[in-house]
């Protein structure tokens, strides 16, 4: 089976242009065809390119799973590990942001952004004093 970028790009939701960008960095290495040099894809890149298409939703950066996949003993389970550990820290970093406009809100958002300085002075001297 070989397939154009057109047809990768709509079998694996990946946009050409990301296919490209990939081809750029390493991660893909499709064949180039006939004198107008034109991309052609097999089995194992679209496998490829459902690897690197996970890996980028888990928010894995290009050049680790450039180095994961150009590995075959690489370890798919610490890669996810890695990725649960940032989304967590991620979603505390959201939940804080949430409970700090709620408290806006409460405050009254306008009287709480023109305080903003009073207000993280104290909360680093909360934090130091911790």
């Amino acid at each position: 089976m070989r397939k154009t970028i057109k047809e990768i790009s709509e079998l694996t939701g990946v946009s050409a242009y990301n296919l490209r960008f990939y081809e750029k960095k390493g991660l893909l290495h499709p064949k180039r065809i006939g004198k107008n040099r034109y991309r052609e894809y097999g089995e194992e890149d679209v496998k490829r390119v459902y690897q690197i298409k996970f890996f980028r939703e888990l928010g894995v950066p290009i050049r680790l799973i450039g180095q994961a996949l150009d590995h075959p003993d690489y370890d798919a389970e610490e890669i996810c590990e890695k990725a649960i550990l940032e989304a967590s820290r991620q979603i505390e970093k959201k939940k804080r942001i949430m409970e700090l406009a709620e408290q806006a809100k409460v405050y009254g958002a306008q009287k709480f952004v023109d305080e903003l300085e009073t207000f993280y002075e104290k909360q680093r001297k909360g934090e130091k004093e911790k």
